[in-house]
């Protein structure tokens, strides 16, 4: 039997003055280091039973060898001691273990990034020792439910067969499939992972459960400086030197930012009427990564709209069948330059 089985017991009692019989029932258990010693354990805590002198059911907690002990006490007061020898198989345990975690957390990741889950790490280990019914991972039970309000599309299992994403429940099923999984959350939040296993004998374990938290993927962040008003220079052909310097960009979520994901444009307010969305966007500058600068010339007095743009590439390790261009994030700084004449100088 397992421990989540209910046993049947019946008595068959046999004497003169059987109304006057009374059984008081008690178990022994085994030891762990010998299992020809029985000894003695509290009915009450190793069991749930109800058992009175006709029998009636028990289910032990644990697995172990147990003797059922029956101490049958006649009008008289003379006792005489009746047992069952009973083993008991414990049920498996599902386990839930991850890898590629983000931060080095467990049960955390980053949106689009590979994630892996497996079940290897459940047992059936027997009280005495390692387990004799093995686990049949073709049988494994596991679900995916959002906790935030997720939509359950943007979970992407590699190579995932025999899916059910329930319209109604907004659920990831997978039935008779073995755990062991490369996953890609899309959208963050909190996701629920359910896990059951099954042995060779057909029992389940009970449902092991974790939550998977997935972080947000933030952009870059971005930062320059520029000279606000500049003025044009007489003996450089009335042109104005625009600046953007101290350009600084970073992650703070680990994501790589090459050099060439970074840009620098602009845009004139050519009918200063102090908007920018009717004008059109120079090509991008050249950006000097040494000494953290772009500079361009310009002969117009006015405003110039200056934008830094920088994308970054995943810092970690992702599922390239699951993410497009678009996944990278981005983040855009923009800031306006002055070009005004220079005042004339007056001499007497």
């Amino acid at each position: 039997a397992y421990t989540d089985d209910t046993l049947a017991i019946s008595t068959t009692l046999k004497d003169e003055e059987i109304n006057k019989l009374k059984v008081k029932w008690s178990v022994k258990k085994a030891k762990e280091n010998d299992i020809d010693v029985m000894e003695p354990i509290d009915i009450e805590d190793a069991t749930e039973y109800t058992l009175n002198n006709n029998g009636g059911t028990i289910r032990f907690k644990d697995s172990g060898y147990y003797e059922l002990v029956a101490t049958v006490t006649d009008e008289i007061g003379q006792e005489y001691i009746y047992s069952k020898f009973i083993r008991i198989y414990p049920l498996p345990t599902a386990v839930i273990k991850d890898s590629m975690t983000y931060g080095e957390t467990e049960f955390t990741t980053k949106e689009n990034r590979k994630y892996q889950i497996n079940g290897n790490s459940s047992y059936g280990n027997d009280y005495y020792g390692a387990e004799m019914h093995a686990i049949d991972h073709t049988k494994d039970y596991w679900e995916i439910v959002p906790l935030d309000g997720q939509n359950i599309g943007n979970v992407k299992v590699a190579d995932g067969t025999g899916e059910l994403v329930s319209d109604i429940k907004n659920e990831y099923v997978q039935i008779n499939d073995k755990l062991e999984e490369d996953l890609l959350f899309k959208e963050e939040g909190r996701y629920k992972i359910k896990y059951q296993v099954t042995n060779e004998n057909g029992k389940k374990s009970p449902v092991a459960e974790e939550i998977i938290t997935v972080v947000e993927d933030t952009g870059p962040i971005i930062d320059f400086e520029t000279i606000q008003t500049t003025y044009r220079d007489i003996d450089d052909s009335k042109r104005a030197e625009l600046v953007v310097y101290n350009l600084q960009s970073s992650s703070d979520d680990g994501d790589i930012l090459t050099d060439d994901l970074h840009s620098v444009r602009y845009r004139f307010d050519s009918d200063n009427d102090g908007s920018y969305i009717d004008e059109t966007w120079s090509s991008p500058l050249t950006i000097d990564f040494a000494e953290k600068k772009s500079v361009v010339k310009v002969s117009k007095v006015g405003n110039y709209q200056f934008k830094v743009t920088v994308k970054d590439t995943f810092g970690q390790s992702t599922i390239d069948q699951f993410v497009t261009d678009s996944d990278r994030k981005s983040n855009t700084v923009t800031k306006v330059i002055e070009v005004d004449n220079m005042a004339p100088n007056v001499d007497f």
